[in-house]
C-alpha cells in the first residue's frame, strides 16, 4: 500500500474547492485539508475509488464538517448510490499502477538531467544506470513487504473471532487493527474484549442511525473501548460472571466494567468497601475471591 497520495500545489486556488468552501461557509485551506484526509482514506480501503456501503453521512462525520460530502457531490468530486459512494476520476489520480508510473516518470526525468548537468554520460549510460537504481529500488521494497507483519487470515486465535464479530460494515485497515492487537497483547484479554463488544454492539450508540456512528475497529481497540461498555450492559456480564464459577480476575473485571456507576457504589456499599477501593484493587491485578463469589 502506497503512503503519499497526488495533489497539486494550487488545490486551494481550484474553482471546484471554492465553490465548496462557499457552500460550507469555510476558508478554501480547510476544505483542502478534509479532502486531503477523506482521498487518503479512499486511497487506503479501495481499489477503485468504489466504496460499498458508505453514505454521505458518515463521510460528514469522518472529515468532522456536516455538508461536506454534498458539497463535493455538487462539485462533481464524489457520486452517492443506495450502495456506496465512489469518486470519479480516481484511477487517473491514484492507485498502485498509476503511482508506479509517476514514480518511474520522474525518477528518469531527474536521472536525464543527472546526465545532462553533471556527468555528462551518454544516453544508453543514463539509461542503464537509471535502470540499476530502479533495480535496486525493487529489491528494497521486497526486503521491506517481507519485514511487515502480516495480518492473520484465519485461524482460532483471539483477533480472528474479534473482526468477524465486529460490524460488517464498519470492518476497515484489518492490518492497523491487528498491530494494536498485537502491541496490546489482546489474545490474553480476548474473553473480556469479546465481552465488551457484544455490549457495544447492542448500545443505542451502535444501533442509530443504522450504525453510522459506530466507530472504526482500530480506534475502539486503541482506546481501550471493552473497558467501558455502554449504560445498561452490566447484567449481561454479570450473568456471564456468575456461570464462570471460578476466580478469573479477566472475568471479574469485565463484569465489573460493565456496571453503572451507581451499581457499582451500591454493590462495594454492601460490603463495606467503596467503587473506588474496588478499582485500585483490579488495576493492581489483586480481586477477592469472595468478590467473586458474591457477584450475584
Amino acid at each position: 500500500m502506497s503512503t503519499w497520495i497526488k495533489m497539486r500545489v494550487d488545490l486551494a486556488d481550484d474553482p471546484s474547492v471554492v465553490q465548496i468552501a462557499a457552500m460550507l461557509g469555510v476558508d478554501e485551506d480547510l476544505v483542502v485539508g478534509k479532502l486531503h484526509r477523506l482521498w487518503a482514506w479512499a486511497d487506503r480501503q479501495t481499489t477503485d475509488g468504489k466504496a460499498a456501503g458508505i453514505t454521505g453521512a458518515w463521510i460528514d462525520r469522518y472529515v468532522y464538517q456536516p455538508g461536506f460530502a454534498e458539497a463535493m457531490v455538487a462539485a462533481g468530486w464524489l457520486k452517492i448510490t443506495d450502495s456506496g459512494v465512489s469518486f470519479p476520476n480516481f484511477d487517473r489520480h491514484n492507485g498502485d499502477s498509476t503511482k508506479k508510473r509517476m514514480e518511474a516518470a520522474e525518477r528518469k526525468r531527474l536521472s536525464r538531467e543527472k546526465c545532462d548537468t553533471v556527468t555528462k554520460m551518454s544516453q544508453p549510460e543514463c539509461d542503464t544506470v537509471t535502470k540499476k537504481c530502479d533495480q535496486r529500488r525493487e529489491e528494497k521494497n521486497r526486503e521491506e513487504k517481507k519485514e511487515t507483519p502480516t495480518t492473520p487470515q484465519g485461524g482460532p486465535d483471539g483477533f480472528e473471532e474479534f473482526w468477524q464479530a465486529f460490524p460488517r460494515r464498519r470492518r476497515v485497515d484489518k492490518g492497523e487493527c491487528w498491530k494494536i492487537w498485537r502491541t496490546k497483547n489482546l489474545d490474553a484479554q480476548a474473553a473480556s474484549v469479546m465481552a465488551g463488544l457484544e455490549s457495544w454492539k447492542r448500545s443505542k450508540d451502535w444501533t442509530k442511525d443504522g450504525g453510522d456512528f459506530t466507530p472504526e475497529p482500530a480506534k475502539w481497540l486503541r482506546r481501550d473501548r471493552w473497558l467501558n461498555p455502554p449504560e445498561g450492559a452490566g447484567t449481561v456480564a454479570k450473568t456471564t460472571i456468575v456461570k464462570a464459577s471460578d476466580h478469573d480476575q479477566a472475568w471479574f473485571k469485565a463484569w465489573w466494567r460493565g456496571l453503572g456507576a451507581t451499581e457499582r457504589e451500591a454493590w462495594a456499599k454492601e460490603r463495606n468497601l467503596t467503587a473506588g477501593i474496588v478499582d485500585q484493587e483490579i488495576n493492581q491485578l489483586r480481586v477477592r475471591a469472595e468478590w467473586v463469589g458474591g457477584a450475584a
